[in-house]
């Protein structure tokens, strides 16, 4: 119990500092003209990327989405999709970043899934035989 409690006691505080890293990375996909939030948006960018550095100092990283399959042990389906030639249960789009700690998911990433329609699964099984 004292070893795994070593392991993942800062767990409960990295599950907190994710949801301020997605606050700053949505300040900075802000686009502006105005000079004086364009200065803001700068300093945003460093503490954004010194608490990432941090993050992954302890041992949190993102969870993959680009080109993955669906796995609900570390993404969590929250919209449906039909992409014709993608395949199915395939991820469209990530909604919101997800995170792992050492070996274990502080935040499954939220994603749009690929799903192909029942009819059109079965018109490709058939085309091939």
């Amino acid at each position: 119990e004292r070893i795994r409690e070593r392991k993942y006691g800062a767990q409960y505080l990295l599950e907190k500092l994710i949801v301020v890293v997605d606050i700053f990375g949505k300040a900075l996909s802000l686009e502006t003209d105005d000079v004086r939030m364009k200065n803001f948006l700068i300093g945003f960018e460093m503490i954004y990327k010194q608490l990432n550095q941090i993050l992954e100092d302890e041992g949190v990283k993102k969870i993959e989405t680009a080109n993955q399959k669906f796995n609900p042990l570390y993404h969590h389906a929250v919209e449906l999709g039909c992409v014709e030639g993608l395949e199915d249960e395939m991820i469209i789009e990530e909604i919101q970043s997800g995170y792992m700690y050492k070996d274990r998911v502080l935040r499954p990433a939220f994603v749009k899934v690929n799903k192909i329609q029942k009819e059109e699964k079965e018109d490709g099984e058939n085309n091939r035989n």
